[in-house]
């Protein structure tokens, strides 16, 4: 039983690590275009006349390949989360159905290992384990 708690383990912190780079690259796309889009010169004294509609041009086509960057970056990011979900719901449910005579808590956190995948595992780690300890005789 070691051996699947620490695979389990390195389970969980792919999935909480995957699932922390995802938002913060959300997070990013949504407002680096808009720090981009600020870069554009507000008034038209600052550049001769042809230039101005060039620098706009250059900005936009840049926060354009900036939110594409980022949602690139996002995809792969959510899809390492679902690839440290698959092993992880099958090693806790190998760890739920090791743990003792816990009636039916073991049901239930297997339930919510499936049906919650990525956030069941972890709440399963850091609650469930425990709780599936103390229930055992």
């Amino acid at each position: 039983m070691k051996k699947e708690n620490k695979w389990l383990g390195r389970m969980c912190k792919g999935i909480l690590f995957s699932g922390i780079a995802f938002f913060l690259l959300v997070f990013a796309s949504l407002v680096v275009p808009a720090i981009v889009g600020g870069m554009a010169p507000g008034g038209a004294s600052a550049t001769p006349n042809g230039s101005q509609k060039s620098i706009s041009a250059g900005v936009a086509e840049l926060k354009t390949m900036v939110s594409q960057l980022l949602a690139t970056f996002s995809f792969f990011a959510l899809v390492l989360v679902g690839v440290f979900s698959i092993p992880g719901v099958i090693l806790s449910l190998i760890e739920i159905s090791k743990a003792g005579n816990a009636g039916g808590w073991k049901a239930v956190w297997a339930l919510i290992t499936v049906f919650l995948s990525g956030i069941g595992i972890l709440a399963y780690w850091y609650i469930g384990r425990k709780s599936l300890i103390q229930s055992s005789p």
